[in-house]
């Protein structure tokens, strides 16, 4: 399973300068920070919204950070994860209802 930012996301917090990521093998648990990114308004924690095994990190973003801000859900992902067996995804919104909450909340 990729992790990275929305395009929502990604837009709220500006240009990206620098994208800190765990190490390849790390095992992370649902809500703990598992990367950090900094724009020019402020440096923030990601964390993760499950549990899992990283199994690859885009070392790319190292070069090019800007690629989360262009393209988040091609070039611009994080990391990728193997969830635990025994996590329950249940919790998780897929983009109709990301984009809904959005909508009601009047982010867009």
């Amino acid at each position: 399973m990729k992790l990275g930012l929305t395009k929502y996301a990604q837009s709220d917090i500006g240009d990206i300068l620098l994208v800190e990521l765990p190490k390849a093998g790390r095992q992370i648990k649902a809500g703990e920070k598992f990367a950090v990114i900094e724009t020019a308004k402020a440096i923030s924690d990601l964390k993760s919204p499950i549990s899992g095994k990283v199994i690859e990190v885009n070392q790319v973003l190292e070069e090019k950070p800007e690629l989360v801000n262009k393209e988040p859900y091609d070039n611009g992902w994080l990391i990728l994860i193997q969830k635990d067996p025994s996590e329950d995804l249940g919790h998780l919104m897929d983009f109709k209802q990301y984009e809904s909450s959005l909508k009601e909340e009047g982010a867009i």
